[in-house]
């Protein structure tokens, strides 16, 4: 079977070890790594020793996933979180980072208007620091309508990082047919929810081989909006299911139906 003509990631764990034990497993694998920058604050004291240079002779390019717990309330410090981790990487020659962006729905949901102003701040600073907003992957997550966000994305021109397993999981396909946002796809995070036949509860991620007919025809229509440019990240955390995944993703590119 015919290789993926995509340029292919895996995050930065994938088995027990160090952040360096992971990308030297994945060189010659995968063509980039994810730093999984989950938490805020664990990843803001990483030193030499969590991210040693050795990382920059690799064969590999790298982004950065953001934290999941940044504190969107205080928008000037999510920017300045953000802006001290890119520092962290900058010595890899990393541009690209993952974003999930404020919620809007839920009872600790932001409005709109205060979404929107939030991405502003973020965005503004990013941009006074030298790195282009289009290298600003805006992911979709549970409870975060990205349709809400469409005037951000227009007005600085944010990427987009689309999760297969989140479309699936929280009924978010009517996202893939909104041209102004998917037009900026730059990624796709490839897994599926643990129980691809129910859309309640929390997405776990696992092999697209326990994807039903439904969740493989939702994969097909992402991986057709994707373009020579996009990345295809496994975003999968255990490397065997990313072993199991590969193939599902040649049929699905090979198959019309």
């Amino acid at each position: 079977m015919a290789a993926i003509p995509f340029t292919t990631a895996a995050p930065s764990w994938v088995m027990a070890g160090t952040i360096y034990d992971n990308c030297v497993f994945l060189e010659n694998k995968v063509d980039e790594v994810g730093l999984l920058f989950f938490e805020t604050e664990s990843c803001l004291a990483y030193s030499n020793n969590d991210l040693p240079t050795e990382l920059a002779t690799l064969d590999l390019n790298y982004h950065v996933h953001l934290p999941l717990d940044l504190p969107w309330s205080d928008p000037a410090q999510v920017a300045e979180i953000i802006l001290r981790l890119m520092e962290k990487v900058q010595f890899l020659g990393v541009e690209r980072a993952v974003l999930h962006p404020p919620v809007t729905q839920g009872d600790d949901g932001f409005s709109r208007a205060e979404a929107l102003s939030a991405l502003d701040t973020v965005a503004a600073a990013w941009e006074r620091a030298g790195l282009r907003c289009n290298d600003l992957l805006i992911e979709n997550i549970d409870g975060a309508e990205l349709t809400d966000l469409v005037p951000a994305f227009n007005r600085w021109e944010f990427g987009l990082c689309l999760d297969l397993g989140h479309v699936i999981a929280y009924g978010q396909e009517p996202l893939l047919d909104c041209r102004e946002i998917c037009n900026r796809l730059r990624m796709v995070h490839l897994n599926a929810p643990a129980d691809c036949f129910s859309v309640a509860g929390k997405s776990r991620h696992v092999s697209l081989d326990r994807l039903d007919k439904d969740g493989r025809r939702i994969a097909r229509r992402m991986l057709a909006l994707c373009s020579k440019d996009t990345v295809l990240m496994y975003e999968l955390f255990k490397w065997e299911h990313i072993l199991s995944t590969i193939p599902v993703v040649k049929e699905l590119l090979l198959s019309e139906e």
